[in-house]
């Protein structure tokens, strides 16, 4: 692309204003993203490069300073001090320096360390003028992120050293509710700050992403945390810096178990929410996102949240919230999904708002046969004005069969 290109050139050459409006002008076309993500990148592998090359140099310099002075130097010697003392073209161009023979060992190696040091320093600037040029646009966040995933993890240290620390970066995303692109930063931070870190964070956008009803990332969480608990007491790490959530052991087992547990309580708490709201497409959709075993919370609470008090208003409630009786396809598809769990979970009262709506008479039927005082409480439910209508051709069934 020809943006990028553009804009590198004019950071070089310090037009930073003239980058800015072209960019700007640029903001709205569909590859901008992409032509920002390809700056970042290009400047950033361009600083490794000068980083290894400097690393290099240091080497070369050490051993020819180390050196006697007296020493004859061979063909081999000379072969590998020439190629100590190459610049590449891109780093000798920039600075405008050309590398002079050196009139020793110790002033070559001077010399190699001072040119490397050069081209190090211009790409260590054009990566933090880089920055700030991301930084005037909402995609920010985003592109860093997203050039950290294309890179290896050994250049994490001189992207996010000058763009800013990985947590910091993350509480941005908070403050801008791209809870998306923060959950991508959770890696950067688990492998640059800690594992701690990682899974303290890790919870906390857990938290807020279920509050957002986004149950497919919710998932992806969960499944971060459950491995990381895992490569935790793999690792057999002590750690005494886990900040939040009450943890306080420096056990890894223990601290995994904790995890778990954590983990556990977080969905625990949001199906309960959703349950005592009657959100039950939510409820279906947030199982299906992040893999929560509803049977057993609804079993643990089935004489708790899951206990229904009021039949009328709950068959009411839940004909409307499942779309008229599940005439909807994804209305039935919930109510199924809904009266399997509450089956394996014992719950009674919801199997038979749930078998009524579904109009599935055959499984009424084995409810009322075991329980005749349900059946005649049913029976005049469903005799009443709110239901008559709704549902008397599945009373009339049911009356044929009881009797």
């Amino acid at each position: 692309p020809i943006l990028p290109c553009l804009l590198r050139h004019m950071l070089q050459r310090g037009a930073l204003a003239e980058a800015l409006v072209l960019a700007r002008s640029t903001a709205d076309s569909t590859h901008f993203s992409h032509s920002l993500e390809w700056l970042l990148y290009s400047v950033l592998q361009a600083e490794v490069a000068a980083s290894s090359l400097r690393r290099k140099r240091e080497r070369a310099a050490m051993q020819a300073a180390s050196a006697p002075a007296s020493a004859v130097a061979g063909p081999a010697d000379h072969a590998a001090a020439a190629e100590a003392c190459a610049v590449p073209d891109a780093a000798a161009g920039e600075t405008g320096a050309e590398p002079k023979p050196a009139g020793g060992a110790q002033d070559m190696g001077g010399a190699v360390a001072a040119v490397a040091a050069a081209a190090e320093g211009l790409e260590r600037k054009m990566l933090g003028v880089v920055i700030w040029l991301l930084r005037h646009f909402p995609e920010f966040l985003e592109v860093v992120v997203s050039v950290a995933r294309k890179t290896e993890e050994r250049e994490w240290g001189e992207l996010f050293e000058a763009a800013g620390r990985p947590s910091s970066l993350l509480e941005e995303c908070f403050a801008k509710c791209q809870l998306r692109t923060a959950a991508c930063y959770i890696l950067v931070i688990d492998k640059l700050e800690g594992a701690s870190t990682g899974q303290s964070q890790a919870l906390r956008l857990l938290q807020a992403v279920l509050e957002a009803r986004q149950y497919a990332l919710g998932g992806e969480l969960v499944r971060f945390l459950m491995r990381s608990g895992r490569e935790f007491v793999a690792a057999s790490v002590d750690d005494e810096t886990f900040l939040r959530f009450g943890f306080t052991s420096t056990s890894p087992l223990e601290r995994a178990d904790m995890l778990q547990a954590t983990v556990l309580r977080i969905l625990s708490d949001h199906a309960g929410g959703l349950l005592s709201s009657l959100d039950l497409s939510s409820l279906v959709a947030f199982t299906r996102g992040t893999q929560f075993d509803l049977s057993a919370f609804l079993f643990n609470e089935r004489l708790g949240l899951a206990r229904l008090e009021d039949f009328p208003t709950a068959l009411t409630t839940v004909h409307t919230l499942l779309a008229g009786g599940g005439e909807r396809l994804a209305g039935r598809l919930e109510a199924e999904f809904l009266l399997a769990h509450m089956r394996a979970a014992g719950c009674t009262e919801w199997v038979v708002v749930l078998a009524t709506l579904l109009q599935r008479k055959q499984l009424l039927l084995e409810l009322f046969q075991d329980d005749r005082v349900l059946w005649r409480a049913y029976s005049r439910t469903l005799q009443g004005k709110a239901f008559s209508r709704l549902y008397s051709k599945l009373l009339a069934a049911l009356e044929s069969d009881m009797n």
